[in-house]
């Protein structure tokens, strides 16, 4: 009845109604009586209340008016394009609360815009959403981000945020990928830093390496890959936390090349796990070879203007000749197939640019 104001509308007549006709004819007692009316006024009181909701929640603000109100104008480049009243609600729904939160745009990356939530009880959680630039070739990045942060936070037992709920597909009512995760409190460290002494530095350094160490952990799966939740856990209605901190919850799968943080145009380029990392470097050499020639040849069709920015893009301002480009590309096949790799290094470990120190400070 709360989540549908004119389901309630009918029923509250019906009751009412009911009520009415059993009172006068005498069909129940007082008692009965009075606990008819009762039904009614708890009807009428869900009634009152679901308007009242279904009223503020149509004055939500859009994502427009919340960049406005955090930057002092809108950049369409860095939207998500998501409805922040749907996003509000599945903010409540995840974390079980009576009303709809309120939200604010706490910053802006490259890739993704960040809402804080301030629920009606007080606490506040973060909805992470990519732009709208990272739907269509990016799908997998979600998925990816959720296990690497609940693999690192439950089975390595790293400092991790947690994560309420999460959406890896732009269908449904959101429309918009997004993750719901707990708000981390304190400062900035990137802002703190030059704040704290000589020692403090130090020690802040000596806690992020000894959290890489845990990284180094070697993992029993199959091949290097995009970490995902596997078939087994996807099976499940519902989860526990013994459930994510079992490795059989987790599997490599398909990894996107080129990443996000590499791809200027186009979509990327499904690549499966592969058994070592020599195969992973040649499967996305071959996916970048064919996805430069093909730039390549626009480029040559395309109007002088056109064509200057696109060089500019992708070969540093020097438009290559078709020999130059395969003479690199064999360059770099080289390095990969004869380099040596040490052996004591190559053991599959976690491993995720969120975690990097530089994002770790930054």
């Amino acid at each position: 009845l709360r989540s549908a104001p004119s389901s309630i509308s009918k029923w509250r007549d019906l009751i009412v109604i009911d009520a009415r006709q059993a009172h006068g004819a005498g069909q129940t007692t007082g008692s009965a009586a009075r606990s008819s009316f009762c039904v009614c006024l708890y009807v009428v009181e869900l009634y009152s209340e679901a308007l009242a909701n279904e009223k503020a929640a149509t004055e939500f603000p859009c994502e427009e008016d919340l960049y406005k109100g955090r930057y002092k104008s809108v950049e369409s480049q860095y939207l998500t394009g998501a409805n922040m009243r749907a996003l509000a609600f599945a903010v409540a729904q995840a974390l079980n609360s009576e009303g709809p939160p309120t939200l604010s745009l706490v910053g802006k990356g490259s890739f993704n815009l960040i809402f804080r939530a301030r629920l009606p009880r007080g606490d506040t959680v973060i909805a992470r959403l990519p732009i709208a630039a990272q739907h269509d070739f990016d799908t997998g990045s979600v998925e990816t981000s959720v296990a690497a942060m609940t693999f690192a936070r439950r089975v390595l037992h790293l400092p991790c945020p947690e994560v309420y709920a999460w959406n890896s597909e732009r269908l449904g009512p959101v429309n918009a990928p997004y993750i719901i995760m707990s708000d981390i409190k304190g400062d900035n460290l990137a802002f703190a830093w030059d704040r704290l002494h000589h020692d403090e530095q130090m020690a802040v350094i000596g806690k992020v390496a000894k959290l890489h160490s845990k990284m180094r952990r070697p993992l029993p799966f199959d091949g290097y890959g995009f970490l995902k939740f596997s078939s087994r856990m996807r099976a499940k209605a519902s989860a526990s936390a013994a459930d994510f901190s079992d490795l059989r919850s987790y599997k490599t799968g398909n990894t996107t090349w080129p990443p996000a943080s590499l791809l200027l145009a186009g979509n990327g380029v499904e690549l499966p796990p592969s058994s070592n990392i020599r195969s992973t470097w040649l499967s996305a050499w071959k996916s970048e070879i064919a996805r430069m020639f093909q730039i390549w040849i626009v480029m040559r069709n395309t109007s002088d203007s056109d064509r200057l920015s696109l060089s500019a893009t992708f070969f540093d301002g020097t438009e290559p000749t078709s020999d130059e480009l395969c003479y690199y590309a064999d360059c770099v096949r080289q390095v990969f197939e004869n380099c040596v790799l040490p052996e004591n290094d190559m053991e599959l470990c976690l491993l995720h640019s969120d975690f990097a120190f530089r994002n770790i400070m930054y």
